[in-house]
């Protein structure tokens, strides 16, 4: 190699290496599923990425790479277990980056509890908001689902928060933040659809993005819950016109926001309304949680200090799905919903949560 070339060589090895040093990496997950997350880093140049992962500090069982340089990485972590806490590091270029994060697995479908937590839009006022954001994620929900808002804006967030996007399932519906629009979430026994800020109806038909909905949620057979969630502001008159083309669909619950909170019937479904931020003008916010456990879900709408200002239920068999209940079924999942499947177990007996890790 001549002088020249060894020379270039060289300001192109420090040239990486600077840049990697300095690099700032921004995880965010897009999915939790009990069996596998989809994860977006984002970085400052392009540059190839690593993720490392394991239930133990520093004892990484899992890889996952994208080495093609690229300023946003989709990276997928898959054989993990159900209902476990996760550490998880970034590599650039080989080279640890930031602070091991950590993360939960979505539970198992046949852990039939869930709480999910809805917020007007993704908290990021300030001191203002400090105490709500505390409160809701000091609960420690499977998923806390904004409807609309500057979702991707990571500074803002972490400095509110005090922690990073990545170490929480925190879905924008709608917003800045919602690069996938429609989406189909599965939270334990919930399927939630999602139209981001869509418009559900077209006069008194259903939109396009309406029709994904009540076409996507009959696929989620295993889930016995059927929620659908808009970052739209919702009128009463929009709600009524919904309700029955939703219903078709099973739909028994429907999240929005909304001028008035409130949690109301609207024929066999319940809807559940936040705050809206934007015509809020400084209202108190309320906060919206659904708890899912042995068949009953509950709708309950909270005030800023935390206690409950309206709460609906709605209690029915959830049998196991057919497909599992059969012996000698082919119940195999891919990872995206809920991994292994069982085909050894009857309708009679249900496999406990300890088998679901196996």
């Amino acid at each position: 190699m001549t002088a020249r070339l060894l020379s270039l060589a060289l300001t192109s090895a420090t040239l990486l290496a600077a840049s990697a040093a300095d690099a700032q990496v921004h995880p965010r997950f897009r999915e939790i599923a009990p069996r596998a997350a989809s994860l977006d880093v984002k970085l400052d140049f392009p540059a190839g990425v690593e993720v490392v992962y394991g239930t133990e500090l520093f004892d990484w069982t899992g890889r996952a790479e994208s080495f093609d340089p690229a300023e946003l990485h989709d990276v997928r972590l898959t054989g993990l277990i159900p209902d476990r806490e996760y550490f998880y590091q970034v590599l650039v270029d080989g080279q640890p980056m930031g602070e091991v994060l950590t993360f939960r697995t979505n539970r198992s479908w046949v852990t039939r509890r869930a709480d999910l937590h809805v917020l007007g839009d993704v908290i990021q006022d300030g001191v203002s908001e400090q105490g709500l954001a505390d409160r809701v994620f000091a609960d420690r929900s499977d998923v806390v689902l904004a409807l609309g808002g500057e979702g991707d804006d990571e500074l803002s967030f972490a400095e509110v928060h005090g922690r990073s996007l990545g170490d929480r399932l925190v879905v924008a519906v709608g917003g800045t933040g919602d690069r996938d629009g429609l989406r189909l979430l599965r939270v334990a026994d919930m399927a939630v659809a999602t139209a981001g800020d869509e418009p559900l109806l077209d006069g008194k038909k259903l939109s396009a993005a309406g029709q994904w909905l009540v076409q996507v949620l009959p696929t989620a057979e295993d889930a016995c819950w059927k929620v659908v969630a808009s970052a739209q502001v919702l009128s009463e008159s929009d709600a009524a016109v919904l309700a029955p083309q939703l219903e078709k669909a099973g739909v028994e619950l429907l999240l929005s926001r909304a001028t008035k909170p409130g949690v109301s019937r609207l024929g066999a479904m319940t809807w559940l309304r936040v705050s809206d931020p934007e015509t809020a003008a400084g209202a108190p916010r309320n906060v919206g949680k659904l708890h899912v456990e042995e068949g009953k879900l509950s709708a309950i709408l909270l005030d800023e200090s935390g206690s409950t200002v309206a709460e609906a239920s709605a209690e029915k068999v959830c049998p196991l799905p057919p497909a599992r209940a059969v012996p000698g079924a082919e119940a195999f999942l891919d990872d995206s919903e809920d991994g292994e499947g069982f085909s050894d177990f009857s309708a009679d007996v249900e496999p406990t949560e300890e088998e679901c890790d196996q």
